[in-house]
């Protein structure tokens, strides 16, 4: 298992969710016009290698549903709606290969929101778990 495997895993389960408008991957130009979301790979914990032949690590990634200011939020509502089915308590995820490479330790919740310059933004933190027997 890797790091970046397991953020592979999550950047597909969110791409591959349907109703989702644009997304903005880390250390990329947003040069998309709103509503679209902004991926942030989060903070990240773990145990490399254990005594015991483990490796542990815990995401956060954090997915920004950004959409015009001052207009209706129903359309950024149900992105939250669709992101939280996404990746809802226990949910597995899987390297292309088909192998469990993690899963969703708790269902993510928005938090009040807010603005952001012309824009309005909606953080989830997903709360992802990875624990491979190497």
């Amino acid at each position: 298992m890797s790091v970046p495997a397991v953020l592979v895993a999550v950047r597909k389960k969110l791409a591959d969710t349907s109703g989702l408008p644009g997304i903005i991957w880390p250390n990329e130009a947003a040069d998309i016009a709103p509503p679209f979301l902004a991926f942030s790979n989060g903070p990240m914990a773990g145990e490399a290698v254990t005594l015991d032949g483990h490796e542990r690590f815990l995401f956060r990634p954090v997915v920004s549903v950004m959409v015009a200011a001052n207009t209706f939020t129903a359309a950024a509502d149900g992105y939250v709606t669709a992101i939280q089915a996404a990746f809802k308590i226990n949910t597995r995820l899987f390297t292309p290969a088909g192998v469990e490479i993690g899963r969703c330790d708790r269902t993510p919740e928005p938090d009040g929101g807010g603005p952001d310059g012309n824009l309005w933004r909606v953080n989830l933190t997903l709360r992802v778990s990875s624990h491979q027997r190497l």
